[in-house]
């Protein structure tokens, strides 16, 4: 969506420059006379309209390809790995708390700066293991880790919600 203003930039440019070869093919065509003698002048012609549409067509083809295309690869890229929270989710649903811990410590200790690790963490251990003081340990040492404020206020606010609901 943010290229439809260089694609546009890029049509202007290269219709200035295409502009002029093909009123030249136009006047080769209007100009033609006199039978099979013109057909070479008809053949420069073409050549001239067909480096025309040669010239403009990339910017055009951009512009109609670029909304179909990104349906199917979208250009918003992030600009780190980002983590994968769906093994320890499904070992804890499948019950194996200890496991999903594990994980989920392997995804904070890979993105230090991720607060969703700690709070999963502590939820697990509070509501699914039953040790608010496993939950505390974790909350410290999530507070530590994490460098932006607003994520150890939440950490802190979730910390809060999970031991305050587990009792």
């Amino acid at each position: 969506m943010k290229n439809y203003r260089e694609i546009l930039i890029q049509f202007a440019v290269r219709i200035l420059v295409a502009i002029p070869l093909f009123i030249f093919g136009w006047y080769l065509i209007a100009s033609a006379r006199g039978g099979w003698s013109a057909a070479t002048q008809l053949f420069f012609a073409m050549g001239c309209f067909l480096g025309f549409a040669i010239i403009i067509a990339p910017p055009l083809v951009r512009l109609f390809a670029e909304p179909a295309g990104s349906l199917h690869y979208p250009t918003i890229e992030p600009d780190r790995p980002q983590p994968v929270y769906s093994i320890p989710e499904s070992k804890r649903r499948e019950g194996l708390y200890e496991e999903a811990i594990s994980e989920y410590e392997k995804i904070a200790k890979d993105f230090p700066d991720e607060v969703k690790p700690y709070i999963e963490i502590i939820d697990i251990a509070v509501f699914d293991l039953n040790d608010p003081a496993r939950g505390e340990s974790v909350l410290k040492k999530g507070l530590s880790s994490v460098k932006n404020d607003d994520d150890r206020d939440l950490l802190k606010i979730m910390h809060k919600t999970v031991t305050s609901n587990s009792k």
